[in-house]
């Protein structure tokens, strides 16, 4: 490997945050394409979890999460929405607390689960950075290690509302990163989370009917054994 691309992946982030800086804007550009097909990856994972969870999502975000600063300072990429995960009805699902919630964000129920909802929504967030393994972008190391310990932390967040102890979350959220890991090893999951993000990277936002639309269809072609 070049040192020039050796430079490359190891660069670190600005001052902690999921942004860099480049020496050329030839590497810039290169970042924002290989960064824009990580995050269609990303959020294809967030998509298919919920789809084994029996979720509909919400419209995959525009632009990506991961920034980057040309010659000029100025930045590479933008910021993404909230990824909105919904049921049949179009209701907003939630990890406060077990509630859902209306289009306009008024709680109409409260889910009294034993907690099965905070630990689906873990698994729906660990779903995203697990997937990018799955993208073969060429990106820093540092990004993706950023992007995992972050959704760890939302992960471990939503457990939290359980109200056990950190030490019992902090097990359930192991158990929950060694299912999503053997999971999207799973050919058909794979290919699943490679079609949809493919037509992520291509328009940037999909309606949760393409997104179920595009994962029904693979998943139902047949495999080949």
């Amino acid at each position: 490997m070049s040192r020039k691309k050796q430079a490359y992946r190891n660069k670190r982030p600005i001052d902690g945050k999921d942004e860099y800086s480049f020496r050329t804007q030839s590497e810039a550009d290169y970042f924002l394409q290989q960064a824009t097909i990580n995050k269609a990856f990303h959020e294809a994972g967030h998509a298919v979890a919920a789809w084994m969870l029996g979720f509909a999502t919400g419209s995959v975000p525009r632009g990506t999460l991961t920034g980057g600063k040309d010659l000029n300072g100025r930045m590479v990429g933008q910021s993404a929405e909230p990824f909105l995960f919904q049921d049949a009805d179009g209701h907003i699902l939630t990890a406060e607390k077990g509630l859902i919630k209306n289009k306009t964000g008024e709680v109409i129920w409260r889910i009294e689960d034993h907690g099965i909802l905070a630990r689906q929504r873990a698994y729906i967030t660990l779903g995203g950075p697990i997937s990018e393994i799955i993208s073969g972008a060429d990106l820093p190391a540092a990004v993706r290690e950023i992007h995992f310990v972050e959704h760890c932390k939302e992960g471990s967040g939503q457990l939290s509302i359980l109200g056990n102890p950190e030490k019992d979350n902090k097990h359930t959220l192991e158990r929950l990163l060694k299912l999503a890991k053997y999971m999207f090893r799973q050919p058909r999951i794979e290919a699943c989370v490679r079609a949809l993000a493919v037509q992520i990277y291509a328009k940037r936002s999909l309606g949760k009917e393409e997104v179920q639309a595009i994962i029904d269809s693979v998943w139902t072609e047949p495999q080949i054994v």
